[in-house]
């Protein structure tokens, strides 16, 4: 009695001075049962906070082996010669206690090693409770206590314990329990808490449950009144059916909203017995432990090498554009190959935007250069290839390029110098800028540029020397070959390609590399030291004709990095390899769990272009009040660095910018999520996203109710749930009160 009135003494000490948003509901809950434990007296309330310290061992702060052990060898203490438990240590044995018993003994077992003394115990008392079970066992069930009839409550547990032991329910026993518990038309136990236990009874030996009754167990706890103690032991059950999805998202949180303090949970309403808090504490606690079941963050993989996309940002120059080396003046490769592995990287970055505008004037001072020399350069072609992929041509630029490239053609109608006359390398330039600007492969320009350079050679292009009476080509250049195959792959087959290709292939150097340039000589061949940009861009031109040295060159880079070997002075290099390696080791997709992990540790900025700044501020207090973190409020539009919580109408943000991996399409009417059309009314559309250095959150949504539905999600904390890669949820304001509650809501895609 003293231990009871201790417990409740301290319960409602705790209660004023409880900062529910402060600490974790998980770990706060664990530190409330562990500083508990000492005045447990009943052996179902040991059992069952032993089973739920187990259930959440390493899931948060707080150590709990050590009162796991004291917990296990009071239990072993409290056995009785018969080998059950009583109520008490020392009553007689009953069915329901030994059930318990049994139950936690079986998932406690794990934490020992089979050479402690403590495990030998455990499997021996375990040896004894079932043997125990089994012979107290009635005609169709089990009685309280052996030689009784059969009731509801003690089989349901006696089918538990046994299900953790390994039964199944086709063994005889057990099926003919469960078809007894099927057909009783009640139970001694209060209706919901009945439907919970047999459910998770069920579980444990494996017997089929329909959708119906799963269906049903949900509506108990959603439309339903249950208990504390019955929505505790349900929502356990439902989290033994699914896997984590909006459905036990929504049930968490309901049984949250029921917690008291700073971790417990009580049916009763005002003076709290000892017995109904262990007990409905640990229900709660076993079902909030499939939280913790996510990676933690420093389990999540990270990509090794993703300090190269850092430093492509630092050789950014002021004016936006990058150089080689490092600090030089701009240059449109350069900038083109950075702008890419910023894209690869980060999918959005800001200094994507700061080389667009520098390669936009750029093509200004370029396009009169290329007038004056009459000719097209690397620049030129570059400079387009950039605007062009990036969206950064108009209409008007677009027709004055081609214009601008048509006009510097030599009399033959190729491109290169007065001097030297036509070059493999201009004239690839031109067709190669021509097709990114639009204009069809079939086009006469394209077409002559293409047959001319197949006739000058069937091995490699160099520079090409045209004389009154004789012309010739150079040596064949790897740099020279690799920029006319790139340029003009989309007009050539394979089968055209494949002389280039293999003389390509033979420049190989022995350790899978390729480098700029390479002589041969009687003695040996002598070549430039491998190079990153070589050795990649040959690589992927080749994978697009059919060749695969991907792996090869994965392995090159990843011990040139391993070994230091990689220019950080070169964008050009540092951006191949960071694209390369991005692709082959995965900087990990961004997803929903990503975005919880940085609100209870960064710091977010929540925008509304659209003007809901009332749900802004909702959202801006849910954070401080969840995560206790501040979120800024703004109605700007555009994104830059850092967290944000983007929240909008379907077509307000480009999600693509932020995160390529979910394909997602607004249409007017409708939106489409990985090729599913979905309806923009009564919908909530959540989607992570990153920038450079930051993560974004997207909340898409229309109207009042839309709204309401949102704020509702960040009122409840919902958020803290959140680790899909994305989240349609469905509302539907069924009481008509202007206002959507969570019982309201549901997830018609998870993905």
């Amino acid at each position: 009695m003293r231990r009871a009135i201790a417990l409740i003494l301290l319960t409602i000490m705790i209660i004023p001075y409880a900062n529910v948003g402060a600490v974790p509901v998980l770990q706060g809950s664990t530190q409330y049962l562990v500083s508990s434990s000492d005045r447990i007296s009943r052996t179902q309330e040991l059992s069952l906070a032993i089973m739920a310290l187990k259930s959440v061992k390493g899931k948060t702060e707080v150590d709990v082996l050590p009162v796991l052990d004291d917990l296990t060898q009071r239990l072993l203490q409290w056995e009785n010669k018969d080998g059950g438990w009583g109520y008490y240590p020392n009553s007689p044995s009953n069915i329901v206690d030994t059930s318990y018993a049994l139950i936690a003994l079986a998932r406690v077992k794990g934490i020992y090693t089979t050479q402690q003394g403590v495990y030998s115990r455990i499997m021996d008392a375990l040896a004894a409770g079932k043997q125990y079970l089994l012979d107290s066992r009635a005609e169709k069930g089990w009685g309280y206590v052996p030689d009784t009839t059969e009731a509801c409550y003690p089989t349901i547990m006696a089918v538990w314990a046994l299900g953790e032991l390994g039964y199944t329910w086709e063994d005889q026993r057990i099926s003919t329990s469960i078809d007894y518990l099927n057909h009783l038309p009640s139970c001694e136990l209060p209706e919901d808490v009945a439907f919970g236990l047999k459910l998770i009874a069920y579980r444990a030996v494996s017997y089929p449950v329909d959708n119906k009754t799963i269906n049903q167990l949900k509506e108990k706890l959603f439309t339903g009144n249950p208990s504390t103690e019955a929505r505790a032991i349900m929502t356990y059950a439902l989290t033994l059916y699914e896997p984590f999805n909006f459905d036990i998202a929504k049930a968490l949180l309901l049984l949250e909203n029921e917690k008291r303090g700073s971790g417990f949970w009580s049916t009763q309403t005002w003076m709290f017995s000892s017995s109904d808090i262990i007990i409905t504490s640990s229900y709660a606690l076993m079902a909030l432990s499939v939280t913790g079941s996510f990676l933690r963050p420093e389990e999540r993989p990270r990509n090794p090498y993703s300090n190269l996309c850092t430093y492509i940002g630092v050789l950014q120059n002021p004016d936006g554009g990058w150089g080689y080396p490092d600090a030089y003046k701009s240059d449109p490769k350069s900038t083109y190959f950075a702008m890419k592995g910023l894209q690869a990287c980060y999918f959005r970055s800001p200094r994507i935007l700061k080389g667009l505008n520098w390669t936009e004037k750029a093509f200004t001072e370029e396009t009169e250069n290329v007038k004056e020399l009459h000719t097209v350069t690397g620049a030129y072609y570059y400079i387009i290839k950039t605007l062009a992929e990036f969206g950064g041509l108009t209409e008007e630029q677009r027709k004055e390029a081609i214009e601008t490239i048509r006009s510097v053609k030599l009399p033959s109608g190729l491109w290169g110098n007065a001097l030297l006359g036509p070059q493999p390398l201009d004239t690839a330039f031109a067709a190669g800028a021509l097709l990114e600007l639009g204009v069809p492969a079939n086009d006469t320009d394209i077409q002559r540029a293409k047959s001319w350079l197949l006739s000058l050679s069937k091995q490699g292009w160099g520079t090409y020397v045209s004389g009154y009476f004789d012309s010739y080509m150079t040596a064949p250049s790897l740099m020279i070959t690799l920029e006319v195959l790139n340029a003009m792959a989309p007009v050539l087959s394979k089968e055209e390609a494949e002389p280039y290709i293999s003389w390509i292939i033979s420049q190989r150097n022995p350790d899978g590399s390729w480098s700029y340039w390479k002589v041969k000589s009687k003695f040996s061949d002598i070549s430039e030291s491998s190079k990153v940009e070589a050795t990649v861009r040959v690589t992927n031109l080749l994978q697009k004709f059919g060749y695969d040295f991907t792996s090869d060159t994965k392995d090159l880079l990843i011990k040139w990095a391993d070994e230091n070997r990689i220019n950080l002075d070169s964008p050009i290099d540092i951006s191949l390899a960071a694209t390369y390696l991005s692709k082959i080791k995965v900087i990990p997709h961004v997803n929903l769990y990503d975005i919880s992990i940085a609100l209870s540790t960064e710091s977010f900025r929540v925008v509304h272009p659209n003007g809901d700044n009332t749900t802004a501020e909702i959202v801006s207090e849910a954070i401080k009040k969840f995560f206790g973190m501040n979120a800024t409020v703004s109605n700007e539009s555009s994104l830059g660095e850092g967290n944000y919580i983007a929240l909008g109408s379907f077509n307000t943000f480009s999600i693509a910018d932020y995160n390529p991996y979910i394909s997602y399409e607004f249409n007017g009417s409708y939106i489409s999520i990985e090729g599913r059309a979905y309806s923009m009314k009564d919908s909530v559309v959540i989607i992570p996203g990153i920038t450079e250095n930051g993560h974004v959150l997207f909340v898409l949504y229309n109207g009042t109710l839309g709204a309401s539905a949102v704020r509702t999600l960040f009122e409840s904390g919902f958020v803290r749930y959140l680790h899909n890669d994305y989240l349609i949820i469905k509302y539907s304001d069924k009481n008509g009160d202007g206002k959507i509650e969570l019982t309201e809501m549901e997830a018609i895609l998870a993905g």
